[in-house]
């Protein structure tokens, strides 16, 4: 191997890295940004089970005329679909 062939392999070979590293740095940030979906998409359902179960809330004091300040006394409610209510007696 003579000096010109040895050039063209490290040219080649270094051109190789850094198209691989060019890859890696945009699968990067492909995964920053999909993390970043996916972290809005957990917000927005916090969010949306949130005012679901203020919701809830407001109806079954509606309804049931329950009282849901706390008073020291807590019994436990099984409702279906295994949600739990704690209710004051």
């Amino acid at each position: 191997m003579n000096i010109d062939e040895f050039e063209n392999q490290y040219r080649g070979a270094i051109a190789e890295t850094l198209n691989e590293l060019q890859s890696a740095m945009l699968m990067l940030t492909q995964v920053q940004l999909k993390i970043s979906q996916i972290g809005k998409s957990v917000q927005n359902l916090s969010q949306n089970f949130e005012e679901f179960m203020a919701r809830q809330r407001n109806e079954w004091r509606a309804i049931f005329n329950i009282n849901f300040t706390y008073t020291g006394k807590l019994t436990l409610l099984q409702l279906p679909e295994s949600i739990q209510l704690s209710l004051q007696v």
